[in-house]
């Protein structure tokens, strides 16, 4: 496997398992070229403004009854690329964050979908009345974006250096130095 991209776990368990799942697996293999199990390199842009990185690396790509979408750490989004927010009451399941362009959302899960069989309606819903599960893995404390509302990039490392993109600077919290141990006691 490349640097940066880790090998498939043998014991993923994938979240493709209905038509509509499969359907949006096809598409997002297909067209994207992003495997389900995801990696640390993958850059994520605005597809209404390329110049503006919005995430680097993913955990997967969820497979749910409302579509594919990118499951991401905290750590993996460039928060200065969406400065418009919506936080919303404690009783709903994410707050949502916009880029400039109004394009690209990002959901902050703040609750599963346990207690919803079924999606709200859209483009990719399909209403498979998951009573037992939710219509999707929504995970509290994570990030999704809609896999269709992103431009992937992949750089080689001396592309990246050659334009001089600085991605230290773009993810600080990806290239920070581990706290030094503590020393010995006496």
């Amino acid at each position: 496997d490349p640097v940066g991209v880790p090998p498939l776990d043998p014991e993923f368990e994938t979240t493709a398992d209905s038509w509509n799942r499969n359907r949006d697996k096809a598409r997002v293999e297909g067209e994207l070229r992003l495997r389900e199990q995801g990696d640390t390199v993958t850059l994520f842009a605005d597809p209404k403004d390329p110049t503006v990185i919005v995430a680097r690396g993913y955990r997967r790509v969820l497979y749910g009854d409302h579509g594919p979408y990118l499951e991401l750490d905290h750590d993996n989004i460039r928060w200065d690329a969406f400065p418009y927010k919506y936080i919303k009451s404690f009783r709903a399941y994410y707050n949502e964050y916009y880029t400039a362009s109004g394009f690209v959302k990002v959901y902050d899960q703040k609750k599963t979908v346990g207690d919803k069989p079924n999606p709200p309606g859209g483009r990719w819903s399909a209403r498979n009345n998951r009573v037992t599960t939710g219509y999707a893995g929504y995970q509290p404390g994570r990030i999704y974006i809609p896999c269709d509302n992103v431009l992937v990039i992949r750089l080689t490392t001396p592309c990246i250096e050659e334009a001089g993109i600085d991605m230290a600077q773009l993810f600080p919290k990806q290239f920070q130095e581990p706290p030094p141990a503590p020393a010995p006691a006496p």
